[in-house]
């Protein structure tokens, strides 16, 4: 098995155990799955925020910063695999509970609502994976993760929509995506099959139904 299917597999696992809390934001996503990897013990290393210089990408369209940060990049034996994340939820009831004590707070989670925008970041995600892959040998896969309890992705857009060419729903995606506003065109080097599973998260003894998606680059 590759490295890149190990942590794939992992991941998958890591999500299937039903032990997981309803995260508040990415970045804490982002540090639980990076802890499941590195106390995992299967792994030389495992980085977070690990910054590469975008003038060592050839043809990076993006131009709004000097450098990648890439979520979590897994280490084995020379070889590497980042991995991107995002994280989409709405909104869920719940009485949140805080150091054991009742909050008052009812509706936890930030809702997210340009979801052209974020459509167009996770595909630029993959395609940053692609890119990393191609210009470093060292680096043999690449995975992409998104999780939500938002429809809209799974679904997708209206197919006479602008935001169609970015859609995540189920099924195999074009490599070519115009772009709708002044965001670069992304093309990808493959056409990627998405394929959404269901994944509960917990919060003040309820569990609430979201899904997730895990694409091997």
């Amino acid at each position: 098995m590759s490295l890149t299917d190990q942590v794939k597999q992992h991941i998958e696992q890591f999500l299937a155990d039903g032990q997981h809390q309803v995260y508040f934001n990415e970045l804490e996503l982002q540090m639980d799955l990076a802890l499941s990897l590195r106390s995992s013990g299967r792994y030389d290393a495992v980085h977070v925020e690990y910054s590469v210089p975008i003038s060592l990408l050839n043809a990076y369209p993006w131009t709004n910063s000097n450098h990648i940060a890439i979520d979590i990049v897994v280490e084995k034996g020379g070889r590497y695999v980042p991995i991107e994340i995002k994280y989409k939820p709405l909104p869920i009831s719940a009485n949140l509970q805080r150091f054991g004590q009742p909050t008052g707070i009812n509706q936890v989670l930030k809702k997210i609502t340009a979801y052209a925008d974020s459509y167009y970041d996770c595909w630029a995600d993959i395609r940053r994976l692609e890119l990393i892959k191609s210009q470093f040998q060292n680096v043999v896969g690449g995975l992409f993760l998104i999780i939500t309890n938002n429809k809209a992705y799974p679904d997708g857009p209206r197919a006479t929509s602008k935001h169609a060419p970015f859609s995540m729903s189920e099924g195999t995606h074009p490599k070519e995506k115009k772009s709708f506003d002044d965001d670069p065109d992304i093309v990808n080097d493959a056409e990627y099959k998405f394929s959404w599973k269901p994944v509960t998260l917990h919060l003040e003894g309820r569990g609430f139904p979201f899904h997730y998606n895990l694409v091997k680059v």
